[in-house]
């Protein structure tokens, strides 16, 4: 009778419908970070090798944040946070991966990024906030390089500077079925003095979706917008 199965099982796999007891596990489902920074620093743990008008610049928004300024924030108005910060953010996002694209749908304020995976490089023709990306897989990672991301955005929430010649490549990959991780790099000449990364990883939320989020909803009962 075993054998019967067998034999059956490989007919099935024969037209390319085949099962598996224990699928491998995928990029795709929502994710939450596991501890979400509130300001970066580089993989080994040092300040991110920032220039000196740089320097200046994070300085100034910080001691405006300290004091509850923070109209230097274009999220304070709903705005987008673009990449990476709002892969920094404590809000979930889900993952659609498929062979022409994939989709980081964010649950702040229902933000959507696109990955291009044709292998076509996809040029940039103006800065945006999430920038333009390509992405491909290296066996079981995914990496993602984006370029003129639109220097409005801050690579962290205290207001970590970068120009629109940054960019930003990440490399995800599941340390586990239910733990991502995102090794980040950030090349951004005009800013720092030499490239550098960091890493954050993410939790899978089970059974979970993406809620319904209207930050200008959350303005209007006082809340904070991010």
């Amino acid at each position: 009778m075993m054998k019967g199965w067998l034999i059956f099982l490989a007919s099935l796999c024969g037209v390319g419908v085949c099962f598996s007891a224990d699928p491998k596990p995928s990029l795709d489902g929502v994710w939450l970070i596991e501890r979400a920074p509130r300001e970066l620093r580089t993989i080994d743990g040092k300040e991110p090798p920032l220039l000196p008008e740089a320097r200046a610049l994070y300085q100034q928004r910080r001691a405006l944040r300290a004091k509850g300024d923070t109209s230097f924030d274009q999220t304070t108005w709903c705005a987008s946070a673009g990449v990476p910060r709002l892969m920094l953010e404590p809000y979930k996002f889900e993952v659609i991966v498929n062979k022409r694209q994939v989709a980081f749908l964010y649950e702040w304020n229902r933000w959507a990024r696109l990955v291009d995976m044709t292998g076509n490089d996809i040029q940039p023709l103006y800065p945006l906030t999430f920038g333009t990306a390509n992405g491909r897989f290296e066996k079981d990672t995914l990496v993602i390089v984006s370029r003129q991301l639109a220097s409005t955005t801050f690579i962290d929430r205290l207001g970590l500077p970068h120009s629109d010649d940054m960019v930003l490549t990440e490399r995800l990959h599941l340390r586990s079925p239910n733990v991502l991780e995102d090794r980040m790099r950030v090349e951004d000449p005009g800013t720092y003095s030499k490239p550098w990364e960091f890493v954050v990883t993410y939790r899978r939320q089970k059974d979970m979706g993406i809620e319904e989020d209207v930050c200008l909803d959350r303005i209007k009962r006082g809340e904070p917008a991010i």
